[in-house]
């Protein structure tokens, strides 16, 4: 599976100015994914999830399923759109 290494990167380029104010960074992600302790029977959820960050680098280091919910249709678009690129199995997204 290949890593993603700058997930703003891969955003559209309007959402990649959003990132910075609203979307946690990478290494916080990877951070708060190994402070929980996650194992293939776990579930997380995500309530207001953007454009999936979380859920999708998470999901990268983890076999646990990763579930965000998002108002902003274009905001789980997006996500879907980069999970996808990545043949992540382990993440879901809902609007």
């Amino acid at each position: 599976m290949q890593v993603i290494k700058n997930f703003d990167s891969m955003l559209h380029p309007e959402l990649q100015e959003l990132s910075a104010t609203f979307w946690t960074p990478n290494e916080i992600v990877k951070t708060a994914a190994d402070w929980l302790g996650l194992n293939a029977s776990s579930k997380v959820l995500d309530i207001g999830s953007g454009v999936g960050k979380f859920c999708i680098i998470a999901s990268q280091q983890s076999d646990a399923q990763f579930t965000g919910i998002e108002i902003r249709e274009n905001l789980v678009l997006e996500a879907n759109r980069i999970k996808n690129q990545f043949g992540l199995n382990n993440c879901s997204f809902i609007c």
